[in-house]
């Protein structure tokens, strides 16, 4: 059952998870159970619930309630109280016996959450458990393993790239970015829910499981793309370092290979997450 509930005050507590609560503080929200992140634009919440994630409550405008129906519709028949309601860390402000739709004008949301609602609707929804490394890469062939990629939006451009060209897992090592960070899953367009991923913090089980490790890096004793993507073996991982330092020495001389992208002369690199594009699309051939 649907309550609907227009915002008025900013302060309004019951809203607090939209506008004053740090991505940090919803992902450790229930600890020790998952904690909750917020999905938005109507693309990106449906492809949350198809991938079974449970909605908790929505926030959007009042002008798009109508136009809203039936995604509206299809989060209440995703809401399950019990998930939320029948625990001790039940919070009356967050979880619900009913999902709420709270909306308002747009200056007054603007003013909520300091930037204009995307696409006009949010929905915070409940983590899921995180997979294991083994639950992932099982049958799994061409992967991604992220080093400490720390932008939110390469995050999220470089799980879009993989969805799209193949890529059957992703995996994070070290500092990199949440991928259900609500920038993150802005710029995914929701394909974060598309692909296997999880946290990992050691490199060597992986590279034990039979992948060979390739490791973009600017170095002269490198192959080239097509070179690595031709190698005869079925299971090939792709290391990608941070934005700002790359791949440091210790995770490059474990890796079997070394990739460069031959670039224009006085240009020494790509954005990390242009640069995933171009390897998974010459993995996909």
């Amino acid at each position: 059952m649907v309550e609907k509930f227009e915002i008025t005050d900013i302060n309004n507590p019951i809203i607090s998870i939209y506008n004053s609560r740090a991505e940090t503080t919803l992902y450790r929200m229930n600890e020790p159970k998952p904690g909750i992140f917020i999905a938005e634009t109507e693309l990106v919440i449906r492809r949350a619930l198809d991938a079974g994630y449970t909605p908790i409550s929505m926030l959007t405008l009042k002008e798009s309630l109508d136009n809203l129906s039936d995604l509206i519709n299809d989060c209440d028949k995703a809401f399950v109280s019990d998930n939320f309601c029948n625990t001790n860390n039940f919070n009356s402000t967050i979880y619900s016996y009913n999902l709420k739709v709270y909306y308002s004008d747009y200056d007054t949301l603007k003013e909520l959450l300091g930037f204009p609602l995307t696409r006009g609707v949010a929905c915070a929804m409940q983590r899921k458990k995180i997979p294991t490394v083994e639950e992932v890469l099982e049958g799994a062939k061409n992967i991604a393993i992220l080093c400490d990629v720390e932008n939110p939006t390469n995050i999220g451009t470089i799980f879009r790239s993989a969805a799209a060209l193949n890529i059957d897992a992703v995996i994070l090592y070290g500092s990199c970015s949440d991928p259900l960070y609500r920038r993150s899953l802005r710029s995914s367009m929701g394909c974060t829910f598309s692909i296997p991923w999880t946290f990992c913090n050691d490199l060597n089980a992986i590279k034990n499981m039979g992948y060979l490790f390739a490791a973009f890096a600017l170095r002269d004793d490198s192959l080239t793309l097509s070179e690595f993507a031709n190698k005869k073996t079925d299971k090939k991982a792709i290391l990608l370092g941070n934005e700002g330092y790359g791949l440091p020495d210790e995770i490059i001389n474990i890796c079997d290979n070394v990739v460069k992208i031959p670039m224009r002369e006085g240009i020494d690199s790509l954005n990390v997450a242009v640069a995933s594009g171009i390897a998974f699309y010459e993995l996909s051939k």
